[in-house]
């Protein structure tokens, strides 16, 4: 079975009006810096020795799609696959096909 298509990260998008009041707070650090230093420390990374599965939705509008490429150019030995019309919880989302990736990692 080919991977997941993989696409290009466009910039996080600001919250609307709408948004609750976490969004905004996140959009506005998103749209100055990038998210990956509030979610995990960029500097420790990098020292993950054990093979690492980074599976992310495109469509997760919680940790902007952009992370999962940070992630692996920092994780060394990582493998990233970004899942079309999936959000924050692709092992939920796409369950058949998270659990291919999953046993496909685990069985290398």
């Amino acid at each position: 079975m080919p991977p997941p298509a993989v696409v290009p990260v466009p910039r996080a998008a600001s919250a609307s009006p709408s948004s609750p009041p976490h969004a905004a707070v996140t959009a506005s650090r998103a749209a100055s810096e990038p998210i990956l230093p509030l979610i995990l420390r960029r500097d420790r990374l990098p020292a993950v020795e054990q093979p690492t599965l980074i599976v992310w939705g495109r469509n997760d509008r919680i940790v902007p799609v952009g992370g999962a490429y940070r992630y692996e150019q920092l994780i060394p030995d990582s493998s990233r696959f970004v899942l079309e019309d999936t959000g924050h919880v692709p092992m939920i989302e796409r369950p058949a096909l998270f659990n291919r990736l999953l046993e496909g990692f685990l069985t290398e």
